[in-house]
């Protein structure tokens, strides 16, 4: 009787651990499956979205890179995701968006310069966020590619340098409009006055 029931406290004790395994197994799938559908519906919202974007963590290294990103930098996510951020920028331009100081540029703005994968270079605006991913802190990093403003920009500037020399010229041509106006005046009056003269010569000679 002794090992009959020794034998089905054992069966129940085993019963009771499988069922508690397949418990926290089926817990665990179904949050496996929550975190994957939560990354998915990120990534469809990060694919969508116009600015080049890219998700990278506290080590620098790319989590997420969307389309517009793709096209920017002419890499795709699959070269670059896993790689440092750094490698979108030239030597030296990098800064501080990895280590212990991505804690400082959460939130900030910068513009800096840009690496393509063809190597050209281009100036860019970063703008650095902050978002948290199934307990884990990443950084987003809107990027603009800056060169055509800037060309925009160089072109208001040489439009005003030109602005800046009509303006000019056409005050000289007023100052001179001015002066040969006062010098008019005076001028006519001496013409007058020989005038005069030379009719009062030209009697006294008559006379």
């Amino acid at each position: 009787a002794i090992p009959a029931a020794a034998f089905l406290l054992l069966g129940g004790l085993t019963a009771w651990g499988l069922r508690r395994l397949v418990g926290e197994r089926n817990a665990a799938a179904e949050l496996l499956a929550d975190q994957a559908e939560r990354e998915e519906l990120l990534q469809a919202s990060l694919s969508i979205v116009a600015d080049a974007l890219v998700l990278i963590d506290d080590d620098g290294a790319i989590q997420s890179f969307n389309h517009a990103a793709e096209r920017l930098f002419g890499w795709t996510s699959a070269e670059v995701v896993g790689a440092r951020f750094s490698r979108m920028m030239p030597p030296g331009e990098d800064g501080a968006l990895s280590g212990p100081t991505a804690e400082d540029v959460s939130g900030s703005y910068r513009q800096v310069t840009g690496l393509r994968k063809d190597g050209a270079t281009f100036p860019m605006e970063l703008r650095v966020g902050e978002v948290v991913v199934a307990g884990r802190r990443l950084l987003t990093m809107v990027v603009r590619d800056l060169t055509s403003a800037q060309e925009a920009e160089r072109r208001s500037e040489e439009l005003r340098a030109q602005l800046t020399q009509v303006w000019a010229a056409n005050s000289m041509g007023e100052m001179a409009s001015v002066l040969a106006h006062e010098l008019n005046q005076p001028l006519s009056a001496v013409a007058n006055y020989l005038r005069a003269a030379r009719n009062l010569i030209a009697r006294m000679e008559l006379d």
